[in-house]
């Protein structure tokens, strides 16, 4: 396969779609992330080989569960189980979640410390949740045992 030209998405600016030459003929592959674009270093007329292809088709699931994890984190603090829930929900594959889910925690946007902390503050200030109840919530989303104790 030669990759024959590369296409901006309408809708979405930082998505290219990529067209490859068949038979004299172009003909859509797949569509990257510019990021994905750039990591692997595509051009028009390089030759693609079916390992290299899933490589790049991995790195763009990857990529696709760190920005759909991005979007999710920024309407609240989320628990790292929240997050792993809803890329599951997603159907995206396990190793391209605990990929994002890893660069996440790397990047400090996950940390379940820190959430438990928010959510116990908020809860005390908020409601009439008692510590118990409390507790119990935190243990639902996951937290771990000596996370809530310490937080609590």
């Amino acid at each position: 396969m030669k990759i024959a030209k590369f296409t901006t998405q309408k809708k979405n600016q930082d998505r290219l779609n990529v067209f490859i030459e068949r038979e004299g003929k172009e003909e859509f592959a797949f569509a990257i992330d510019v990021d994905v674009f750039i990591k692997y270093g595509l051009t028009k007329g390089m030759e693609l080989e079916d390992d290299f292809v899933q490589d790049v088709l991995e790195a763009e699931e990857a990529q696709k569960a760190y920005k759909l994890a991005i979007n999710y984190l920024s309407y609240r603090m989320r628990a790292i189980s929240e997050v792993r829930d809803y890329l599951v929900k997603k159907e995206l594959s396990e190793s391209a979640i605990k990929h994002a889910i890893t660069r996440l925690i790397e990047q400090r946007y996950l940390n379940d410390e820190e959430f438990a902390k928010a959510y116990v503050q908020t809860k005390f200030n908020t409601s009439p949740s008692g510590p118990i109840k409390i507790k119990r919530e935190l243990e639902q989303l996951r937290i771990p045992t000596d996370v809530v104790e310490s937080v609590l």
